[in-house]
């Protein structure tokens, strides 16, 4: 995880167009973090994505305290989403996106214009 937005971003895209299997990616803040150290299942299912993006600014913070590789920078997932989009209208992908209320998964399809 200690990178930029940027140096992430050039790594997911260049993953994102050489593979055709699903890319799982979760942006977890503090709060998912404590939920996962909790909850056996919401843990599996962290340590099972593809790519962990840190999107919350207490994580920045105590990377700088209790790491050797402290992340550099948030990276917000609604940041990701809206350059993901973008990409995803140029190359013609499609995308399904997972979010729930209390970080309780539920699929809402959407049209995003």
């Amino acid at each position: 995880m200690a990178e930029t937005f940027e140096s992430w971003w050039l790594k997911f895209t260049a993953e994102l167009r050489q593979t055709t299997t699903p890319i799982t990616l979760f942006t977890p803040n503090p709060e998912m973090v404590v939920l996962a150290h909790h909850q056996v299942e919401f843990h599996r299912l962290v340590a099972q994505a593809n790519f962990r993006l840190p999107d919350g600014v207490g994580l920045v913070w105590a990377s700088q305290w209790l790491s050797r590789r402290p992340i550099p920078e948030r990276i917000t997932g609604t940041d990701v989403v809206v350059k993901l989009l973008e990409l995803a209208v140029r190359e013609s992908w499609r995308i399904l996106i997972i979010g729930g209320r209390d970080y309780l998964p539920t699929s809402q399809p959407a049209a995003i214009s």
